[in-house]
């Protein structure tokens, strides 16, 4: 039922796939909900998503925004509150304003669930829903 949200918390913590703990996690997961077994419907279902997208990604007002089955995506330009690979010293450089980021949402509009976050650039911030949707339409 669930399946997606423990796999994309894998998925985000892969870096730590050395250790015995993040090991047991995945198989726990693989346990519950048992594996992927149409890996070949799923992968043609993430591509045309990702085509969808593609189609879909369009300039609204400020920001972007694309419609995908159930899911919008947007992204929208903002101050960053913390920067994440801008130094103190890079601030006070520019009067101490902070830099313009991106912050995108990912809204599965049938359950009520929206995942958010920030990037530095508009690339990085479509990367990110890419990869939120990759996970959702697996």
């Amino acid at each position: 039922m669930h399946a997606w949200y423990y796999r994309a918390i894998a998925e985000a913590t892969a870096e730590l796939k050395e250790y015995p703990a993040w090991q047991e996690y995945c198989t726990l997961v693989e346990k519950v909900f048992a594996p992927y077994t149409h890996e070949k419907d799923d992968a043609r279902g993430s591509a045309a998503a990702l085509e969808e997208f593609e189609e879909n990604w369009r300039k609204v007002g400020r920001g972007y925004r694309a419609v995908v089955g159930d899911y919008e995506l947007t992204a929208k330009p903002t101050r960053l509150a913390v920067p994440p690979t801008v130094s103190l010293r890079d601030i006070i450089k520019r009067g101490g304003r902070r830099p313009i980021g991106w912050e995108w949402d990912f809204k599965d509009t049938k359950f009520k669930i929206t995942f958010g976050g920030y990037a530095l650039s508009l690339d990085e911030a479509v990367q990110s829903l890419k990869r939120q949707l990759l996970i959702f339409t697996k």
